[in-house]
């Protein structure tokens, strides 16, 4: 086995834990878990700096972009430290941290393992095959309710009242839907790069995503999934096609304001119905904003600490949360609500720049790059509505996971080295 094969074949373990991690050993130290997963990242990171040290180098990437990110999550790690100073639930905070800490090592890890495109295509071909699995063992799952243990519907199930949802390896049915939206454009885009047998092939497991997420109901990740195919679309038009899409649209939305403007007011009076019923999912979520923004502002916009949302809900409602409800269910709120201004402003700034890197990526005339620029592209543009649909994704590997190839993608485009040939 040489070099190479040695890299692809451990990090498709890697791959492998970042949902199985449950199978192996834990060990508790402390309040904080040491798993196979954390042992082989953290092995692998001694073994990387000790390399980068011996050869003297400082600079891990010739994208400028890629070592900001890195930057960043230095500060942000730091950032999170220092907070610990004052948050409320200290134990919360340095568990986050710890955590932060380990997608961080995972980060740095891919960057500096996955330096070519034929790794990088590899690593990314199998996960299309996991992602294969689930979607298949998703459908046994609404089927069959067989479902893996750690699994909220085996855990809780006096919460589905007998009704059946898919959830894989994750916690429950809307952490998998945010994944099944990270993954999507992989099936997505070979309907326009594959021909005969295997675009039908992917058709099909493009509706089988949508039905799970359906059969989930995860309308956020739903939402997400159809921006996903107006992203597609729209970067595969040219730019008359764009304007006459435009314009197009504009007449159809006045239309059907005109014609179904019965149908909008019914859910205009449903949605205010919720919100001043005190009950329902858009009144918990619009309490959950306000809280959030209310704890960003009590902060002096510094932040209440990493992992910190739960208890300050708990603390601000007296033990009873939103309706029995305590985690952000929003990303974005939580990370502004717990991290305060500057990491919020820093994390907006490199994801916006992330979205210019891959869009750039995408319009290379080498394959490899434009289908990987475009995939990486249209997952993270869903990502921006997926992302408000589950509980908490802060501890979702494969989050991380999928951030980190999308970095490693940037790295070998602006690696000099890096051959200008598909793989």
């Amino acid at each position: 086995m040489d070099k190479k094969q040695l890299i692809i074949a451990t990090m498709m373990v890697v791959a492998l834990l970042t949902f199985f991690d449950f199978v192996s050993f834990r060990v508790q130290v402390g309040f904080l878990n040491i798993t196979l997963l954390r042992v082989i990242l953290l092995g692998i990171c001694f073994f990387l700096i000790g390399q980068q040290i011996w050869n003297k180098e400082i600079i891990i990437s010739h994208s400028a972009y890629i070592n900001y990110v890195l930057l960043f999550f230095i500060v942000w790690i730091l950032y999170g430290t220092l907070q610990i100073t004052w948050a409320i639930d200290k134990r919360a905070a340095i568990k986050e941290v710890y955590y932060l800490s380990l997608f961080f090592i995972l980060v740095y890890n891919i960057l500096r393992l996955l330096n070519s495109k034929f790794m990088f295509t590899q690593i990314n071909r199998f996960l299309y095959y996991v992602a294969i699995f689930f979607i298949v063992f998703a459908i046994v799952e609404l089927h069959f309710n067989i479902h893996f243990p750690v699994s909220r519907v085996v855990a809780q199930p006096d919460l589905y009242n007998g009704v059946r949802r898919a959830t894989a390896t994750f916690y429950n049915e809307n952490d998998f839907s945010f994944y099944l939206v990270l993954i999507a454009p992989m099936f997505l885009l070979n309907i326009l790069y594959k021909k005969g047998i295997e675009r039908l092939w992917n058709v099909l497991f493009v509706g089988a995503i949508f039905y799970i997420v359906i059969a989930n109901d995860s309308k956020l990740c739903l939402i997400a999934l159809l921006t996903q195919v107006i992203a597609l679309w729209w970067l595969n038009q040219k730019a008359k096609v764009r304007k006459l899409s435009v314009a197009a649209l504009f007449i159809f939305a006045i239309f059907f304001i005109i014609f179904k403007w019965s149908y909008l007011q019914h859910s205009y009076s449903l949605v205010k119905q919720q919100l001043y019923s005190g009950s329902g999912s858009t009144f918990i979520r619009k309490e959950l904003i306000f809280h959030g923004i209310d704890f960003f502002k009590n902060s002096y916009f510094l932040g209440i600490g990493p992992g910190n949302f739960e208890t300050n809900i708990s603390i601000a409602t007296a033990g009873k949360g939103i309706n029995g409800i305590f985690n952000a269910h929003n990303w974005w709120i939580e990370l502004l609500a717990n991290y305060g201004l500057i990491i919020f402003s820093l994390y907006v700034t490199m994801f916006l720049l992330l979205l210019i890197q891959l869009h750039n990526i995408g319009k290379s005339n080498v394959t490899t790059y434009s289908y990987y620029g475009k995939l990486f592209l249209i997952s993270f543009i869903g990502f921006v509505f997926a992302s408000a649909s589950s509980s908490n994704i802060f501890y979702t590997w494969y989050q991380w996971l999928h951030f980190a190839l999308a970095l490693a993608i940037i790295n070998i485009y602006h690696t000099p080295s890096s051959p200008c040939s598909d793989v």
